[in-house]
């Protein structure tokens, strides 16, 4: 059976044996971590890495996927509550581009239905973290989907 490492608060056991289950899997390695009223309360990692198939490690190196989509939700989230973003306003009020690129695109809430498939930007290739905003956007409109 392989090891799993790190802590668990007592309240958050049944965690720590689901944890277990998954890594006994034996799919691959994991880690999860849990932060409740500003305390980490798990930190747990076990596991084979797929690399060298050695030991998962506390901070070992992963690529994660699609793990912005829950925090973008929490966002907009916050903005509906905070009032200053209407779930039912159509997306080009908050994004202008997105009426050149989807005219019949509808609300904020519909987003994740928009018919949008990988974009194909046709200019020359940015690195979009050293890309300044203004730019970015204005690749978009020009490109078609």
């Amino acid at each position: 059976m392989p090891t799993v490492d790190g802590r668990c608060d007592s309240r958050f056991r049944l965690v720590a044996e689901v944890f277990v289950d998954v890594v006994a899997a034996g799919r691959a390695g994991s880690a999860v971590a849990i932060w409740h009223d500003g305390h980490k309360v798990v930190d747990l990692w076990g596991g084979r890495t797929a690399v060298s198939a050695g030991r998962w490690a506390r901070d070992a190196l992963v690529m994660p996927y699609s793990v912005s989509k829950p925090f973008s939700a929490v966002c907009a989230l916050l903005l509906v509550e905070r009032g200053l973003l209407a779930p039912d306003a159509p997306g080009r009020c908050y994004w202008p581009e997105l009426a050149v690129m989807r005219p019949c695109a509808g609300s904020l809430m519909c987003g994740p239905c928009w018919p949008v498939p990988p974009p194909l930007i046709r200019t020359t290739p940015i690195n979009v973290t050293a890309c300044p905003p203004d730019r970015c956007r204005a690749c978009l409109p020009a490109s078609r989907p």
